[in-house]
């Protein structure tokens, strides 16, 4: 489902002026009582050997925490609104940016205007921690206009994504044309690194 698309169910669905509260009450419903998968214990498990040094993600729920918290041997900063770690954290800890927000908050990202606001406050952490990094993008469908035209502006960055762009989906077809769109694959050969689409 394209990011318009979604925005206008969420808006006709959910209309002001109690709209925000009544979507952060649905999201609570949907996430309450879910475990995390083996596919969140896989990145949690890359993050604690140290494989991984940042996540992003663009779910409201706690199942990614949850994984980490439970298998990582180091520090785990859950970031939002752009916010940089606390100094407190060594430079080696694990920080989860919430990309959309979290459903225990009314001004989590359901909307366009919310997504572009919530991006546009994390874009220069986000671009920072992909310089000289890669990418690796798992059952993203890459719809979200705000996102892709993130990583499109991290990609054409001096060294930005260096170590590659390796999206992963069940549809590959799909994340290829999204990142054809938005230049990712010429922005990467630029740089000298490659983008795979995997299944």
């Amino acid at each position: 489902v394209r990011s318009s698309v979604y925005s206008t169910v969420m808006e006709e669905a959910f209309p002001d002026p109690d709209g925000a509260a009544k979507r952060r009450a649905f999201f609570e419903g949907l996430c309450a009582g879910k475990s995390p998968t083996y596919e969140h214990y896989a990145v949690a498990g890359l993050a604690s050997s140290k494989m991984l040094h940042t996540v992003l993600t663009t779910n409201f729920d706690h199942l990614l925490e949850t994984a980490l918290l439970q298998e990582c041997r180091v520090p785990v900063g859950i970031l939002m609104h752009g916010d940089e770690p606390l100094p407190i954290y060594p430079s080696w800890q694990v920080p989860l940016i919430k990309l959309h927000g979290d459903f225990l908050y009314e001004d989590m990202a359901n909307l366009d205007s919310e997504s572009r606001r919530r991006v546009a406050e994390a874009e220069s952490s986000v671009i920072h921690r992909l310089k000289g990094a890669g990418l690796i993008v798992l059952g993203y469908g890459g719809n979200d206009e705000s996102i892709m035209n993130l990583l499109a502006r991290a990609a054409k960055e001096p060294a930005g994504m260096e170590g590659g762009l390796w999206w992963v989906a069940r549809n590959t077809d799909g994340a290829r044309t999204r990142i054809d769109e938005e230049g990712l694959l010429q922005a990467r050969a630029s740089n000298g690194s490659g983008s795979h689409a995997l299944a």
